[in-house]
This record gives C-alpha cells, sequence and structure tokens, in this order.
C-alpha cells in the first residue's frame, strides 16, 4: 500500500510539474494549416486525389501543431501526434478539384485546451486512439505511394481506389471521436457513420474498436464482442478493446470470460499500459467481476489498489456489504 501511495504521489507530481509547462504554453498557440499537393495524375479519380491530399495535408498539420507543444509534453507522451490532435480542433478543410491543385487542412486550437490536456493525461486511451489513427493514415498512404510507384497498371485504379476508401473510412472515425463522461472514447448516436467507416477501413483496428463502443453503448454486447474479435486480431496488443470486450461479455453475464478479458486489460506489456482513470476503470471493473464470481479477496485486492489511485467509492461499497474490512493491526495507531 506504501508503494501505491507512493507511486501516486510521484506521478501526481509529474502531472502537476507537466500542466505548469502547458499553462505557459497555453497564451502562446497558435492555428495551424496543413498543406498537400493535389496529385491527379495517375490517381483514378479526384475523390480519390482529394482523400490522398487530405490525409497528407492533416499529418502535416498535426507535425506542425506538435512542435509548439512543450518539450515535456512530447517527452511524457506515448504518442505526440495524438496528444496534439486532443488540443485543436479542425477549422476547416479544402478538398481538391478539377482546378483546385493543394488541399489544406486548418487546425484551431481548443477554447478549453487546459480542460482538454487534464482530461487527456488523466484518461490515456484518448491520445492513444488518435495516434493510432495517425499512424495507420501513414501506413495508407505509404502503401498508396508504393502502388503508384512499383503498381502493375492493370491493378493500380482498383488498389489505388480500395486505399483511398480506407483513407476515408479513418478521416469518418476521427470526426466521431469524442471524450464521454462515463469514460466512452466515442457517442453512441455515431454507430451508423462508424460502420460505414469499418465497411471503407475493414483493416483499421481503431475503427473497430470505436464501432464496438458505439454497439455496446446500444446495448448490442454480441455485436460489440464481435468488432473487438476483429479488432483485437489485427492488433492484439489493443487494450481498450480487451476492456470493452471485456464488459460486453459482463453484460451477457460471462463472467469467467469477462475476468480474462480484464486480466489481460490490466497488463503493463500493453501499449499504451493502463494508468490514470483507465487503470481505475478497469480495476474497478474486474473487482466487481469478481465479486459476482464470489471472489471476494482478489475483489477486495482490486478495490484497493483503485482506491489508493484516488477512486474509494468500489471499496465503500464493498465494505457497506460486509467485504474488505481493514484488520485490527491496520486499526491501530
Amino acid at each position: 500500500m506504501q508503494m501505491r501511495s507512493l507511486c501516486l504521489e510521484l506521478w501526481l507530481l509529474a502531472l502537476c510539474f507537466i500542466l505548469a509547462q502547458a499553462t505557459a504554453w497555453a497564451g502562446t498557440v497558435r492555428p495551424v494549416v496543413g498543406t498537400a499537393a493535389c496529385i491527379h495524375a495517375g490517381m483514378p479519380s479526384v475523390t480519390a486525389a482529394s482523400s490522398q491530399a487530405r490525409a497528407v495535408a492533416w499529418l502535416d498539420a498535426l507535425r506542425k501543431a506538435k512542435i509548439d507543444l512543450p518539450h515535456g509534453l512530447q517527452l511524457s507522451a506515448a504518442y505526440p501526434l495524438g496528444l496534439t490532435a486532443c488540443l485543436y480542433e479542425l477549422s476547416l478543410f479544402t478538398s481538391c478539384t478539377d482546378t483546385n491543385r493543394a488541399a489544406e487542412v486548418h487546425l484551431t486550437p481548443r477554447a478549453d485546451r487546459q480542460d482538454a490536456l487534464s482530461l487527456a493525461l488523466r484518461n490515456p486511451e484518448l491520445p492513444a486512439l488518435y495516434g493510432r489513427l495517425a499512424e495507420e493514415t501513414k501506413a495508407l498512404l505509404l502503401k498508396l505511394q508504393a502502388v503508384m510507384r512499383y503498381g502493375r497498371a492493370n491493378d493500380n485504379p482498383v488498389t489505388k481506389t480500395v486505399l483511398c476508401r480506407q483513407l476515408d473510412g479513418l478521416w469518418l472515425a476521427l470526426s466521431c471521436i469524442q471524450s464521454g463522461p462515463e469514460g466512452w472514447l466515442c457517442d453512441g448516436e455515431d454507430r451508423a457513420k462508424l460502420s460505414e467507416a469499418a465497411r471503407l477501413a475493414p483493416q483499421s483496428p481503431s475503427v473497430h474498436l470505436l464501432l464496438a463502443e458505439t454497439q455496446l453503448q446500444h446495448n448490442l454486447p454480441l455485436e460489440c464482442v464481435a468488432s473487438c474479435d476483429i479488432a483485437l486480431r489485427i492488433s492484439p496488443d489493443l487494450g481498450r478493446a480487451l476492456y470493452v470486450r471485456a464488459l460486453a461479455h459482463w453484460r451477457l453475464h460471462q463472467l469467467a470470460l469477462a475476468e480474462t478479458d480484464l486480466n489481460a486489460a490490466l497488463q503493463n506489456t500493453l501499449i499504451p499500459p493502463p494508468h490514470g482513470q483507465e487503470q481505475i476503470r478497469r480495476l474497478r471493473a474486474r473487482g466487481a467481476v469478481r465479486m459476482l464470481r464470489g471472489h471476494y479477496d482478489a475483489m477486495c485486492e482490486d478495490f484497493t489498489s483503485a482506491c489508493g489511485l484516488g477512486d474509494c467509492e468500489g471499496l465503500a461499497e464493498a465494505r457497506q456489504r460486509g467485504h474488505c474490512r481493514p484488520s485490527k493491526n491496520m486499526e491501530k495507531p
């Protein structure tokens, strides 16, 4: 318990230092514009050229915005581009046309950027999601570049169209990301948009994860499990998908499966490893599942760990039910 308290104190000190840097940074941020040439030659359509240019311009804007972040923020983030995306809003996008030879993506600093930064640091899955989508976008652009350079002439149009549609799917998913009051990374009302994004980008684990979250919000646990299965087949270390699938198993009363997923979701080998509010949520969920299974000692360990991280609600509820009582030795001064 003393070790947990020490770790919590160190984490809070680091967070305070980072937030202090962010306070100075907040007054100097500026809008940024990412640009990209519209490559019409060799592309199957103007729409495909626009999809490619928009993705390049978005990554360019994120890189420019990242330069303005304090050095401490960049070092502290597992996904610096993802953290940057949390602090800016897409304000304007100009697409390619027959006459327009360049695309632009305008990013504006969020009015509530201090709150957005605090939220992102306490909920690492949010910048991680943006960061993974940025990496997936970059990977698709590299594939598209390779096809344009080395692909066979007879399969180029189809391959280019498929890759550009996948970029469209990632872009659609980006528009759905938002942090909800219950820890969701998207709104349940975006289920139709994310179903379309998954159809366009079937190889994106991030898109399938977001779709799974909306399905669970609509009380569709079977569909949620299926979407998480797809995400985890593509990216086995996607801890958030393990957590969401565990919640779906819980709703299906498959408690053993839920606990197995939560055990995996709490491993420090995941990228990013669970910490902050995300770690608390997973500990609280596993403690609740263990309570339902009658594993009270293990339940108490989870609720005590969550309390050590600042959330004692689960522990208090367990004690009201007669569990997790402190020993007499602990009660002595």
